[in-house]
């Protein structure tokens, strides 16, 4: 059987999150995180942030889920 990590998170301090944020905001991890962007903008799925390459090679993108909550794809370093 596989797993899921679920991370949630609120912003940072002293900053606010655009349209599509709410408190807390979710994420999940995924080792296909280009395949699963393409799946979710094919299925509707507003993005909020494009993927972006964090330090340390991780990589992140956003999209907005139903009640207007901001979920984040989490893909790990490899």
């Amino acid at each position: 059987m596989g797993w899921t990590r679920v991370n949630v998170t609120n912003a940072p301090a002293g900053q606010t999150l655009p349209s599509g944020s709410a408190e807390p905001q979710f994420g999940l991890e995924t080792y296909n995180l280009e395949g699963d962007m393409a799946r979710l903008q094919t299925k509707g799925a507003e993005v909020l942030q494009q993927i972006t390459e964090v330090p340390g090679g991780v990589k992140i993108a956003f999209i907005k889920s139903p009640d207007n909550v901001r979920l984040e794809l989490l893909q790990p370093a490899r």
